[in-house]
């Protein structure tokens, strides 16, 4: 039984509780968490010697690979069937230790995360960002419109997983991305996330120097796009003027008029 639920350690651990109690006592158990603990959801279980962890790449028809991990208690038997199995799909594997994030999202969604930050810092825009991975780096998607794709849920989920088990200050979370995700704003599955698809063509959902939201006020002369974190410390600028037409930029727009 491989288990596929959302990137939630507790409906994870609720979902092993149910069917242990109806599983056969030979069972193997798997998850395709991406980042949580094995060891931590085996030990919920009634067979932590015959739990593993078995993440499958998205999507899965076109991905070759397939991270397997061991928890402390998995034992031969459990790892050598896992193994076989994922060679009769045809799938590549690549043997992770038991550490948060694993292998795939350890490196990926840092990656993500900082080009969120990059975001969310003003030092370019959705478009800009993507394309400078797409042509710079020959990514075949932007670290963006990745997220969008994976799920901005997912991603904040991941990257918790990542802060809150390793303490290091760089796993952070944007807080972008958590607002976001406090929008409802997940990406491809809820038709906006740093692009909306609402449209015949995806188009980014935070302003741009060439088309923002906001009007300018009739007295004022524009002079570029800055992240909204930005703003208390334009307000203490002699050059400010607060007095912009009925209302301050809010989440989503980041053009400021003076």
């Amino acid at each position: 039984m491989i288990e596929t639920a959302v990137e939630k350690e507790e409906v994870k651990r609720k979902i092993f509780h149910d069917l242990c109690a109806v599983l056969k006592p030979e069972a193997i158990v798997a998850s395709n968490t991406s980042s949580i603990s094995i060891t931590r959801l085996a030990a919920s279980t009634d067979r932590p010697e015959r739990f593993i962890g078995i993440h499958f790449m998205n999507p899965v028809p076109l991905m070759e690979l397939v991270e397997l991990i061991r928890g402390i208690a998995t034992d031969d038997a459990t790892f050598d069937t896992a193994k076989e199995f994922v060679t009769k799909l045809g799938k590549q594997i690549a043997v992770s230790e038991d550490f948060p994030a694993f292998i795939v999202n350890r490196i990926l969604l840092p990656m993500i995360n900082e080009a969120i930050y990059t975001l969310y810092e003003g030092v370019g825009n959705v478009e800009a960002i993507d394309a400078a991975m797409k042509l710079g780096a020959h990514h075949p998607m932007g670290p963006l419109e990745l997220a969008d794709f994976i799920g901005l849920d997912t991603c904040l989920s991941i990257m918790q997983v990542l802060h809150e088990g390793l303490a290091d200050s760089k796993y952070r979370p944007c807080p972008l991305l958590v607002k976001y995700v406090e929008a409802g704003w997940l990406g491809r599955k809820t038709q906006r996330g740093f692009y909306d698809y609402r449209g015949d063509k995806p188009v980014p959902t935070r302003c741009t120097s060439s088309h923002c939201r906001l009007e300018p006020h009739p007295a004022a002369s524009w002079i570029s796009c800055v992240p909204v974190v930005a703003l208390p410390a334009l307000r203490q600028s002699p050059a400010f003027v607060n007095q912009l037409p009925g209302r301050v930029p809010a989440f989503g727009e980041c053009c400021v008029w003076i």
